[in-house]
Parts: C-alpha cells; sequence; structure tokens
C-alpha cells in the first residue's frame, strides 16, 4: 500500500511538472502571437465593417431602384 501511494506521489509531481512545463510553452506561444493576431483581428473587424457598409448601399440602391419602377 504504501508503495502504491509513493508510485502515486510520483506520478502526481510529474504530472505538475509537466502542466508548468506546457504553461509556459502556451504563454510562450501567446507573446509570440498576440501582436500579430490584433493586427489579423482588426483587419477583420475593418473588412466587417465594410462588408456591411456594403450591403447596406447595396439594398439602398435596389430599394432606390424599385421605388423608382413603382411610384
Amino acid at each position: 500500500m504504501k508503495q502504491k501511494i509513493a508510485e502515486l506521489k510520483a506520478l502526481l509531481k510529474a504530472h505538475k511538472k509537466e502542466v508548468r512545463i506546457q504553461q509556459a510553452y502556451i504563454a510562450t506561444l501567446e507573446e509570440r502571437t498576440h501582436p500579430k493576431a490584433l493586427e489579423i483581428f482588426m483587419v477583420l473587424e475593418h473588412v466587417n465593417k465594410v462588408a456591411d457598409d456594403l450591403s447596406a448601399t447595396t439594398n439602398a440602391l435596389v430599394e432606390a431602384k424599385r421605388t423608382k419602377k413603382n411610384p
């Protein structure tokens, strides 16, 4: 029983060490990708705004054409 407890403690210690390594790796990846991710997000936000504006303009033109045909 004591041997099993010792094995489980060693396994837990190894898992904790692995978790710390993975957390450090994730933090490193976040540091590397964060500036680019923010830049890409801002570009996509701008593209979505332009697409919304274009859609609104197109809808207004279609509505104007429709009302011009059927006064």
